[in-house]
C-alpha cells in the first residue's frame, strides 16, 4: 500500500495589501518626535510645493515609524462582520456532529446533529441582530462600517456588459467595451479651435490677450478642508491618515502657520517687479499728458536750493504729518570755525480723534492754539519769526508757500482742507487767535524737510524718505523732466507720494486678503495702498488679522480668541517691535497677549513672534522695492555708471523696530546694485529741515 501526504499552501503574495492599525498607533511617542522638527529651518526659503513636499516627508516617516502594519489579503478578508469565534465554534462542532451520525448512521445521532444545527442559527441570527444595533447605534460616529455592511448584503450586483457593437457582435472584454464606450460617445464631443481665440474684456478700457499663466488656490482653502477631514476615512493620495493629522495638530501647527505665512514672503523676482512698475507709474507722474491717472503723484515741491550755510537767525517749524505733531524753535548759527551751529527746543502735541475727523477750522485753530502755547513756554510771543510748515500730506504746490491738499491721508478726514491752500488755513487761524503774529515763509512735505535737515550733514544727500505712519519719498529731479513746471534749468525735489502706488491695480497680486480688509476698512478705501501694506498704522492691525485667521483654523489659542483680539486696532504696531525684540524668554510676548485677555502656550508665543515677522519682514521688503525704484531713476538721469549717493531717513518704524531697518538696508543694496548707497537717520528731521528751508526761502526772498 502506498499513502501520499498532500500540502497545499495559498499564495497569498499580490492579493495581501498593508494595512495602518490606527487604534495601536503609539501617538504620544509620535508627539514628541514631531515637537524636535524646526520647521522655521526645515522650510526656509522654499516654495509651496518644496514645502509640501517636506511635510509630507517628515509626516510619512513618523506614520510608519510609530503606527504598526499588518497584512491583509484584498480579495478576501475575514467573512462577515459578525461572524464572533463563538459562531466559528457553533459551526466547526455542527460540522463534526454531521460527519458522526453520516458515518454512524443511526438515529440518536442524527437527533444530536438537528439540534446543534438549531442552535447555530440561532446563535448566528443572535450575533447578526447584535452586530446590527451595534451600527445603527453608532451610525453618526461610524457611518463608514454601516455602508460598507449594507453594500455586502446587496443581492443585485451593478455590472456593465455584455455590449453589442455595430456589427451585431457581443463584446465582453473590459478593454473591448471602453473602446466601445469611447467610439459610441466620441460624436457628443467637438474640438475647439484654439487658434483664434477672442480677447477677454475685463471693463474700463482693459483687454486681456496672455494665456492665464496661473491658477491662484490660496492655501487657507486647502487648510480648512483638511481640518475638517473625519478621523475614520481611509488617506488620501498623499498617503497621510486623517487621525494622525488630528492626533499630532499642535505639534504640526508650526508648519501648517508656515505655509500660510509664506503668502507674506516676496520672491526678489516679485520685488524687481515692483520696483519695474513703481519706475513707471514716476514717469507717468512727470508727464502732463499721463499726471491724473499716475498711482505716483510726482508732486514739484519749488524747492530748488539748499543751504549753503549762510542763513542764520531764529526760525519756528511746525511739523503735522501723523496723530501728533511738533512744534520747534530752531536757533542757526556759524560757530568760530564759520560752521553751522544749530540749537532746537521742540514740543509734541497729540491730536484727539475728533477733531482729526471734524472741519479744517476746528484742526487749525487747534494747532493754532498749540503754537500759542509754545511761544508761551518761550516767551517768544513779541517776535514775529519765520515759519517753515512741514505738511506731510498730498498737496498740489503752487508755490513754496501755497499748496493745494489733494486728499487726506493716516486717518485723517477733516472737512473743509481738501482742495484749499493749506498755508492759507493756517494763517487764516493765527489771524482769528490775534495773540501773535507769523510769517509762514514755506511749505513742504516732510520727506523733502528730511532730506534737506541730512544734507546739512552729508552733501550727498538727494533723497528723502519716511517710513512711519505712513511712507513716502522725495528726490531731487532734472527740471527738464518736470513737465508740471515751467523751465528745464537745474533740478528740483518732487515728492513722490509713493504711499499712493497701486491705487489703480499695479499692487493686486500682491495684496493679501488681511490688505483687502485694512484697507476695506479705513476711513479712506481704495487709497493709499501701498502705505497700507507699509506704514506704521496699519501694521498692527495687519498682524491682528493674521492672528485671528490662525485662531479661525484652530491653530493658535487653541481655536478661542479674546474679545480685545476680536477688536478692530487692539493690537498697536509698537507690539510688533517689543515682540520682535523679545529676548526668548518670551516675556514680552506672554505680557502683550495677556494684556489682549489671551492665556498662551509656548508654541502660541512661537507663533505670534513668527506672524510678527512676516509681516514686518514683508513691510520692509516691499519699501525697498519702492526706494529701490527711487534711486534707480536717479541712476538712469545720470547716464549709469557707479553711482554714490545718501538717503536721509526718518520714521518712527524705522527707527523704533529693532530689524525693520537692517531687513530693508539689504534689500535695497540688493535691487539696487550699481548704487553706493549711504543711509542717514535722521534726528528730528522734519521739524529742523522745514526751519531750514524756511531760512533758505526767506534769504532768497530778500
Amino acid at each position: 500500500m502506498i499513502s501520499f501526504y498532500l500540502q497545499f499552501e495559498k499564495d497569498r503574495g499580490s492579493s495581501e495589501v498593508s494595512v495602518l492599525q490606527m487604534n495601536r498607533g503609539n501617538y504620544g511617542a509620535m508627539r514628541e518626535e514631531l515637537a524636535k522638527v524646526d520647521w522655521t529651518d526645515s522650510l526656509a526659503e522654499k516654495t509651496v510645493e518644496q514645502q509640501w513636499q517636506v511635510f509630507l516627508g517628515i509626516m510619512h516617516k513618523v506614520q510608519n515609524q510609530f503606527i504598526p502594519q499588518r497584512r491583509k489579503d484584498s480579495k478576501g478578508g475575514k467573512g462577515p462582520q459578525w461572524l464572533t469565534k463563538e459562531v466559528r465554534d457553533c459551526i466547526a462542532l455542527k460540522k463534526r456532529k454531521y460527519d458522526r451520525a453520516k458515518v454512524s448512521g443511526r438515529t440518536d445521532d442524527w437527533e444530536v446533529f438537528k439540534e446543534q444545527q438549531n442552535l447555530t442559527k440561532k446563535t448566528i441570527r443572535g450575533e447578526k441582530m447584535r452586530y446590527e444595533r451595534k451600527l445603527a447605534r453608532n451610525i453618526k460616529e461610524d457611518s463608514k462600517s454601516f455602508l460598507r455592511y449594507v453594500k455586502r448584503k446587496k443581492i443585485v450586483k451593478n455590472n456593465v456588459g455584455p455590449l453589442k457593437n455595430e456589427l451585431g457582435e457581443i463584446v465582453m472584454g473590459n478593454r473591448e467595451m471602453a473602446e466601445e464606450f469611447n467610439e459610441y460617445f466620441r460624436s457628443v464631443f467637438t474640438k475647439e479651435d484654439t487658434s483664434n481665440l477672442p480677447d477677454v474684456w475685463m471693463g474700463q478700457g482693459h483687454r486681456v490677450t496672455e494665456e492665464m499663466k496661473q491658477i491662484d488656490i490660496r492655501k487657507e482653502t486647502v487648510m480648512r478642508r483638511l481640518m475638517g477631514l473625519k478621523a475614520d476615512k481611509s488617506p488620501g493620495p498623499d498617503g497621510l491618515h486623517p487621525r494622525v493629522l488630528k492626533e499630532v495638530a499642535l505639534e504640526i501647527a508650526d508648519a501648517l502657520v508656515q505655509q500660510i505665512l509664506s503668502e507674506f514672503h516676496l520672491r526678489k523676482e516679485e520685488l524687481l517687479e515692483v520696483k519695474r512698475r513703481i519706475q513707471q507709474e514716476m514717469e507717468k507722474g512727470l508727464k502732463l499728458e499721463t499726471h491724473k491717472t499716475a498711482s505716483v503723484k510726482m508732486l514739484p515741491t519749488y524747492v530748488r536750493s539748499t543751504p549753503d550755510g549762510s542763513e542764520v537767525g531764529d526760525f519756528l517749524a511746525l511739523d503735522l504729518g501723523g496723530t501728533n505733531f511738533r512744534v520747534m524753535l530752531v536757533k542757526v548759527e556759524e560757530d568760530e570755525t564759520k560752521s553751522w551751529k544749530i540749537a532746537t527746543n521742540n514740543q509734541m502735541y497729540s491730536i484727539p480723534t475728533d477733531v482729526m475727523t471734524d472741519t479744517a477750522e476746528i484742526l487749525f485753530d487747534y494747532i493754532a492754539e498749540c503754537i500759542s502755547k509754545f511761544l508761551d513756554q518761550y516767551n517768544m510771543k513779541d517776535k514775529k519769526l519765520p515759519l517753515g510748515f512741514t505738511f506731510s500730506f498730498p498737496v498740489r504746490h503752487e508755490d513754496i508757500d501755497k499748496g493745494i491738499l489733494l486728499n487726506w491721508t493716516k486717518g485723517f478726514k477733516a472737512s473743509g482742507a481738501e482742495g484749499n491752500n493749506v498755508v492759507g488755513l493756517l494763517r487764516d487761524a493765527i489771524k482769528r487767535r490775534g495773540d501773535f503774529e507769523m510769517d509762514v515763509v514755506a511749505m513742504v512735505n516732510d520727506t523733502v524737510a528730511t532730506m534737506i535737515s541730512c544734507y546739512y550733514e552729508d552733501h550727498s544727500c538727494e533723497v528723502g524718505m519716511i517710513v512711519g505712519t505712513g511712507c513716502n519719498a522725495c528726490y531731487m529731479e532734472e527740471m527738464k523732466n518736470v513737465e508740471l513746471v515751467e523751465g528745464e534749468e537745474g533740478r528740483m525735489c518732487v515728492n513722490t507720494e509713493l504711499g499712493g502706488f497701486g491705487d489703480t491695480g499695479e499692487l493686486e497680486e500682491f495684496r493679501l486678503e488681511y490688505d483687502c480688509i485694512v484697507d476695506e476698512t479705513s476711513v479712506n478705501p481704495g487709497y493709499q495702498l501701498y502705505e497700507k501694506i507699509v506704514g506704521g498704522k496699519y501694521m498692527g492691525e495687519l498682524t491682528r488679522l493674521v492672528l485671528l485667521k490662525l485662531v479661525n483654523q484652530n491653530l493658535l489659542f487653541n481655536g478661542e480668541a479674546s474679545e480685545q483680539l476680536k477688536t478692530r486696532g487692539s493690537f498697536e504696531t509698537r507690539f510688533l517691535s517689543q515682540i520682535e525684540s523679545d529676548t526668548g524668554d518670551q516675556k514680552q510676548i506672554y505680557n502683550i497677549l495677556t494684556t489682549l485677555g489671551l492665556m498662551p502656550s509656548k508654541v502660541d508665543c512661537d507663533i505670534v513672534h513668527l506672524v510678527c515677522t512676516s509681516v514686518s519682514t514683508r513691510a520692509a521688503r516691499i519699501c525697498a522695492a519702492g526706494l529701490a525704484g527711487v534711486i534707480n531713476r536717479m541712476w538712469e538721469n545720470k547716464n549709469r555708471g557707479m553711482m554714490k549717493i545718501t538717503v536721509g531717513i526718518d520714521g518712527s518704524v524705522y527707527k523704533l523696530h529693532p530689524h525693520f531697518k537692517h531687513r530693508f538696508h539689504a534689500m535695497v543694496r540688493e535691487l539696487a546694485p550699481y548704487c553706493d548707497i549711504t543711509f542717514l537717520q535722521s534726528n528730528e528731521g522734519s521739524s529742523r529741515g522745514a526751519a531750514l528751508i524756511s531760512a533758505v526761502a526767506r534769504k532768497m526772498a530778500s
